[in-house]
């Protein structure tokens, strides 16, 4: 929260699918903090997001 405040602009959070990022609380401070927070759900997996993945081997 110190950063919005500081800021005063939205706050986006990337969160990837660990078990705690997935808990109630969060989901319930999300809700409150809608105004100013916005989640974004990483998928699972994703390996056609990941281009280093797909890049041929160096020499």
């Amino acid at each position: 929260m110190a950063i919005h405040q500081q800021l005063g602009t939205p706050v986006v959070w990337c969160l990837d699918n660990l078990n705690v990022h997935l808990v109630g609380q969060l989901a319930d401070f999300a809700a409150e903090h809608a105004d100013w927070l916005r989640i974004v759900q990483l998928p699972a997996y994703a390996p056609e997001l990941n281009p280093v993945g797909h890049a041929p081997p160096s020499e």
